[in-house]
C-alpha cells in the first residue's frame, strides 16, 4: 500500500512539473513574440518615424488606393476609431490624403501621396503583416488550432473581445 502510494505521488509529481514546464514555455514564448515586435517598433519608429500599425496602414493603403477608412479598419484586424488615429499621424506627415467620394460623402476615401510612396521604398513588411502573410500559408487545421489556443489564452487573461470593441481586460 505504501508503495502504492508513493508511486501515485511520484506521477502527481511528475504531471505537476510537466505543467510547470509548459506554462513557463508558454508564458515564454509570449515575451519572445511581445519582444521581437517591440524590436521590430523600434527599428521602425528609428529609421523611419513611424509605428508598425503606421507602416502597416500604409501600406494597405499604397496596395489599395481609394480604400475607406472602414475597409482599412477590416484590412488590420482594428477598430475605425484606431484606424482613424493612425491615419490622422499619417496625414500629418504628408503620406496620406483623405477625400470624400462623390456618391456618399460620408465614405472617406484613403491615397497615399508621394511623398508616403519615397518613405515605403526600403521598408521592410510591417510585422504583423509579415504574421498575417504567413499565417494565411498554414495549413487550415493549424490556423484553427492557434485560434483555439488564443482563445483559451484570452480566457485565462480575461481579456474579451468583440468585432464592436477592440479589448477589455478583465483584470
Amino acid at each position: 500500500m505504501f508503495e502504492y502510494k508513493t508511486s501515485a505521488m511520484n506521477r502527481k509529481a511528475e504531471k505537476t512539473n510537466e505543467r510547470g514546464r509548459e506554462a513557463g514555455q508558454i508564458v515564454k514564448s509570449i515575451r519572445l513574440v511581445k519582444e521581437v515586435h517591440q524590436r521590430y517598433s523600434w527599428e521602425l519608429m528609428k529609421k523611419y518615424r513611424m509605428t508598425g500599425q503606421q507602416a502597416g496602414a500604409l501600406s494597405i493603403v499604397a496596395h489599395r488606393p481609394g480604400i475607406s477608412l472602414g475597409e482599412l479598419g477590416e484590412n488590420m484586424y482594428l477598430h475605425i476609431s484606431t484606424c482613424s488615429g493612425i491615419v490622422d499621424r499619417l496625414e500629418k506627415k504628408g503620406y496620406v490624403t483623405r477625400s470624400r467620394g462623390p456618391e456618399d460623402r460620408r465614405v472617406v476615401r484613403l491615397h497615399v501621396t508621394p511623398r508616403g510612396r519615397q518613405i515605403m521604398r526600403g521598408m521592410p513588411v510591417s510585422g504583423f503583416g509579415l504574421l498575417m502573410r504567413d499565417i494565411h500559408g498554414l495549413p487550415a487545421r493549424d490556423v484553427h488550432k492557434v485560434c483555439e489556443a488564443m482563445k483559451i489564452l484570452m480566457k485565462v487573461m480575461k481579456i474579451e473581445w468583440t468585432e464592436e470593441k477592440e479589448v477589455s481586460h478583465g483584470r
